[in-house]
């Protein structure tokens, strides 16, 4: 699945010219019709200073997090609810498969 499958649009930019290093892109800026804005997918996390910097106030998501939301791709009542709490409340998406999200199952009972 692409990333702007999950968030219905296309991709607006790998913008600005620095977001592209000899890797590849640091992160994809979606335009989303589902949420009213624009999102921010970092792909890596050694980027997401560099993507807060040069993205003041986007809400950013990395790709292991679009990849959970993308497990409920029928319900975009659930993406806008999951990306209220990323925005007011700085949250994340943690899969419950990964290992930290097996230590939050097992350990925050």
């Amino acid at each position: 699945m692409l990333l702007s499958d999950l968030f219905d649009e296309a991709k607006v930019a790998v913008a600005p010219a620095a977001a592209v290093t000899e890797e590849g892109a640091k992160w994809e800026l979606i335009a989303s019709e589902i949420l009213g804005e624009e999102v921010l997918v970092v792909l890596a996390k050694r980027h997401l200073r560099e993507a807060r910097r040069a993205f003041p106030g986007t809400v950013l998501y990395f790709p292991a997090e679009v990849e959970a939301l993308a497990r409920n791709p029928e319900d975009p009542e659930f993406l806008r609810l999951v990306h209220l709490a990323k925005k007011h409340l700085g949250a994340w998406v943690v899969p419950s498969d990964s290992p930290r999200g097996r230590w939050l199952r097992e350990n925050l009972r």
